[in-house]
């Protein structure tokens, strides 16, 4: 699972073609684990650095963008899932294939990790990333908005907005006029634009986007919430507490009856704790572990609840849904619809008629 790094394309890795390369040091490369074959007649240089599972994905990924332009004697522009990774954008799931745009199909020869977009670009579309032809982020995320999976596209939306609108949790306000702002523009160019397939998914997508995620993992997180109606969370929403200021991933608030009166009361769900408590050291892990501990603690007494939630979860969108349903007050629930665009399978009815009317 990624995490988001600083904002920014990333750096493209090292590509070589076959005839660039004699027979014997080709062969003596590959032994020696010095390359790997991204495509055919393509190699990249392996990064040994590289650990993570995730990280290792999007480089091949990286790798076959860069071979595909370079084995073209053709201009190629790079789009969609593979221009979001240019520009920086993380992704659910890392694209096996390349998206490439063109004016026409004729003289295309079919490639098993090419996939062709036969489309009319304005030149203002086009923009050059380390070299290569790419189109827009603004026009990026218009195509992933069309044409991925809700979830999938809302990964690459938020990411956009976020590097878009420089979002800063400690000026949200101003912070949210930009994204507005930015939102407004994707918008209008979608409702203008001559493609019609997919417009119902992409406006409930930008609709949905939120520059404040800060990994694919809380976008999926909140996903699951929106495209099941079950509320419009705030995404890092800012508590006061006895130890210090926190932020959640994500929050829903809402006011309860207690005694007499009425409180507030929220609903924070966090993802992934157990890549907040990585750490270089065993010591450094467990002192994170106690942190994360006390952080909850003093979120809890300022009055509300925490929900956890790892990577396996957001693989269960159902079984997560219903958690975030059982703690949510009964009559916020009974509304809750499929999202036109975002896709649900409806919530269990069993766990609504449950519950007690808060």
């Amino acid at each position: 699972m990624e995490r988001l790094r600083g904002p920014g394309p990333p750096s493209l890795p090292r590509v070589m073609l076959r005839s660039e390369l004699g027979k014997a040091d080709l062969a003596d490369l590959l032994s020696a684990g010095t390359i790997a074959r991204v495509r055919h007649g393509a190699y990249m240089v392996v990064d040994q650095a590289l650990t993570e599972p995730w990280a290792t994905r999007q480089q091949y990924a990286l790798a076959r963008c860069v071979a595909v332009v370079r084995a073209s004697a053709e201009p190629r522009i790079l789009s969609h899932e593979s221009a979001a990774l240019l520009h920086g954008c993380p992704l659910w799931r890392t694209p096996e294939r390349v998206h490439l745009i063109q004016p026409t199909r004729h003289g295309a020869r079919r490639a098993p990790d090419v996939l062709r977009h036969t489309v009319d670009l304005e030149p203002s579309d086009v923009t050059t990333i380390n070299g290569l032809a790419v189109t827009t982020l603004q026009r990026t995320v218009l195509d992933c908005a069309r044409t991925l999976h809700a979830r999938d596209a809302l990964v690459v939306a938020d990411s956009a907005l976020r590097l878009l609108a420089k979002p800063d949790r400690w000026r949200r306000a101003e912070s949210q006029e930009r994204m507005e702002g930015i939102r407004a523009e994707l918008c209008e160019r979608l409702a203008s634009g001559r493609a019609r397939r997919g417009r119902v998914r992409a406006r409930a997508v930008l609709s949905a986007a939120n520059g404040f995620a800060e990994s694919p993992g809380e976008s999926v997180l909140r996903w699951i919430a929106v495209s099941r109606d079950i509320g419009r969370p705030v995404a890092q929403f800012r508590t006061q507490t006895d130890r210090g200021t926190y932020f959640s991933d994500l929050a829903w608030c809402y006011r309860r009856r207690s005694g007499g009166g009425t409180e507030r009361w929220v609903v924070h769900a966090e993802f992934d704790g157990r890549i907040k408590y990585h750490a270089e050291t065993p010591d450094g892990g467990a002192e994170a572990v106690v942190e994360e501990k006390l952080r909850e603690d003093a979120i809890r007494e300022a009055g509300g609840v925490v929900l956890r939630f790892v990577s396996e979860d957001l693989h269960r969108p159902d079984a997560t849904a219903e958690r975030l349903v059982r703690a949510m007050p009964a009559r916020l629930m009974r509304g809750a619809r499929a999202v036109p665009g975002l896709y649900l399978p409806v919530i269990a009815r069993e766990a609504l008629r449950s519950r007690q009317v808060d």
